[in-house]
């Protein structure tokens, strides 16, 4: 995991980065809806905002405990039928 991650995550903690990822997801749910608005921009915010996305929830998967989060990963896409 890239050290930047670990650094953002211990200097503002669960709490912060958890309300971090809300406003996120508020932010990609809004790009979507621009997006079934027939924005042109559409595309390249939601993949801006879904790159936010990721890079908050690797803090919160590191500070709740990598191999416990990928356990539970490796759960559901057992379950998964395609």
């Amino acid at each position: 995991m890239d050290e930047r991650i670990k650094q953002i995550a211990d200097h503002y903690g669960f709490s912060s980065q958890a309300d971090m990822l809300i406003e996120e997801a508020a932010e990609y749910m809004v790009a979507l809806n621009k997006l079934r608005r027939g924005k042109s921009e559409a595309y390249k915010n939601i993949k801006e905002e879904l790159a936010d996305i990721l890079v908050v929830a690797s803090q919160l998967r590191y500070l709740l405990g990598e191999d416990e989060i990928d356990k539970i990963i490796a759960e559901i896409e057992g379950e998964s039928t395609v």
